[in-house]
């Protein structure tokens, strides 16, 4: 009987996964696996659960949580090189991961999906000595209070907060968010003030679907990169936050790019997340699409 190891957060999502391990447990049964069940502990333990699991004999190891589940399932499985199919159950609030990918929503059908699924290999991103899936951002992030409404705090760590510090932004707080940055995307050059920056494999930012023009794919090697200028006055600032609103990103005040590697320098550090998870604070990033870098099951689309 073919091995699987079932990683989940119990926590995530308010604890909803709890309701449906029977269900979950009894579906992987029924696809002919014999399952190992493990309940994270705390954070990093799915990286360290998972990263271990690709030395053993599993033969496919699914993991349910948030998005920064799937971040750390990410990790373990790009650091360790995993040739193990993973598969991924979105129990988090927003899970953006889940919606770029087209993983249902409901726990029952994600999990047949995990292992039905079709095994197809999609990118992830280094990002200096560590990696993420689907987005890096700072900016505006590092200053909006933890009064945040948990929805937004939830999301991916960037445009979320920064629809909400918007709504109470002066002087004073644009000045602490900007920084001058020096940006190279592939041989593409540009410096000036930014506020917020989001380097991304993804189509959808927040639970805002297709943020990014259609023609975005996720497993060509090719990254999307958004970065919000400092704006000058208020009239700036409202031209912003409609451009974002509109997913409008040619306007003045954004500039948008892709490319496969993105070097970032920095003026002063400053505060990164990775998929909503605490990045580190840094001066100098180097970001580089890793094509194919994981083999997980998807819907046949």
């Amino acid at each position: 009987m073919s091995k699987l190891l079932f990683i989940y957060n119990p926590c995530s999502g308010r604890g909803k996964i709890k309701s449906h391990l029977s269900d979950v447990v009894d579906i992987f049964t029924k696809n002919g696996y014999e399952v190992t069940v493990y309940p994270t502990q705390s954070q990093g333990d799915c990286t360290r659960r998972a990263a271990a699991a690709a030395q053993e004999d599993f033969d496919r190891i699914i993991a349910a949580g948030g998005d920064g589940m799937m971040h750390e399932l990410m990790v373990a499985a790009v650091g360790s090189k995993m040739k193990t199919v993973v598969g991924y159950i979105p129990t988090g609030t927003v899970n953006d991961f889940a919606a770029s990918n087209h993983i249902p929503r409901n726990i029952n059908a994600a999990a047949e999906n995990a292992v039905q699924g079709t095994a197809a290999y999609i990118d992830a991103a280094s990002f200096n000595q560590t990696y993420f899936s689907y987005v890096a951002a700072f900016g505006l992030i590092t200053q909006v209070s933890y009064s945040t409404d948990q929805r937004a705090k939830n999301f991916m760590g960037g445009l979320a907060y920064f629809f909400e510090a918007m709504k109470s932004l002066d002087s004073e707080h644009i000045s602490e968010a900007s920084n001058f940055l020096d940006i190279t995307a592939d041989e593409r050059k540009f410096s000036g003030e930014f506020i917020f920056g989001a380097v991304t494999n993804s189509t959808s930012i927040g639970s805002m679907k297709n943020f990014f023009p259609p023609d975005v794919k996720l497993d060509d090697g090719i990254l999307e990169g958004i970065f919000i200028k400092r704006p000058k006055n208020i009239i700036e600032l409202d031209n912003i936050r409609k451009s974002l609103m509109n997913k409008k990103l040619d306007a003045d005040c954004i500039v948008s790019v892709r490319a496969a590697d993105f070097l970032i320098k920095s003026e002063k550090q400053m505060a990164w997340t990775l998929d909503g998870e605490n990045g580190g604070v840094h001066e100098n990033v180097s970001i580089r699409a890793i094509p194919q870098a994981i083999r997980i099951a998807l819907p046949a689309l």
